[in-house]
């Protein structure tokens, strides 16, 4: 059967196998697909004309995928969410996928750490499901818009004492995405130069003054 990377098409008995043998073809589960029925089928009569029914299938796109992954954590959890996929503006951008729910802390967890944790879940599950390489970052209740900006300004000082004192300033453990904040943050002051230090979980941004 004709396939390709994104769809393929499928026969069985029923529309289910048909579903299900096109999905496994692309190395996805059925509810990660997008079905078109292209036959239903036909049991004919007395074992004459029948046909298999036939479907095509693709892949969602990493947002619905991503949208879907969220869905079902959610289920898992016993919470309400809404969740909303947003596109890349610009090639090289990441999906946004924002999460709203009333169990906001259930799902953030400590720093973040349980937000972080579900965000890489999420990305790899959307990752196999849509075959797309484009990153994803996630947001629940507007935590990470107020993180970052925490970090933004936690940097921008640790940078200004960097600068007074004229030697390097070691920062506090914190996660890669974290890091990316603190790093861009103070790329932004001149004279200093940052590198991240260390083994997870404790690896560490260190900003140091240029010569």
């Amino acid at each position: 059967m004709a396939q390709s990377e994104r769809e393929t098409v499928g026969a069985g008995r029923t529309v289910d196998e048909a579903v299900t043998a096109a999905a496994a073809r692309l190395g996805i589960r059925p509810d990660e697909t997008v079905v078109e029925v292209l036959d239903e089928g036909g049991r004919g009569w007395l074992g004459l004309g029948a046909r298999d029914a036939r479907v095509r299938v693709s892949r969602l796109s990493k947002g619905e995928a991503a949208r879907r992954f969220v869905e079902g954590v959610a289920r898992f959890l016993g919470s309400s969410v809404a969740v909303e996929a947003q596109a890349p503006a610009a090639e090289g951008e990441p999906w946004s996928v924002t999460v709203a729910t009333q169990d906001a802390a259930r799902w953030i967890g400590h720093r973040g750490q349980t937000l972080d944790a579900l965000r890489v879940l999420c990305d790899a599950s959307a990752s196999r499901a849509s075959a797309s390489r484009d990153r994803l970052v996630m947001d629940v209740g507007g935590y990470r818009e107020r993180r970052e900006q925490g970090l933004r300004e936690m940097a921008k000082r640790a940078a200004e004492r960097a600068l007074r004192l004229g030697r390097e300033v070691a920062l506090e453990p914190m996660p890669a995405a974290d890091r990316r904040v603190v790093h861009l943050a103070v790329s932004e002051v001149a004279g200093l130069r940052t590198e991240s230090v260390g083994e997870e979980p404790n690896r560490r941004v260190v900003i140091t003054p240029q010569p």
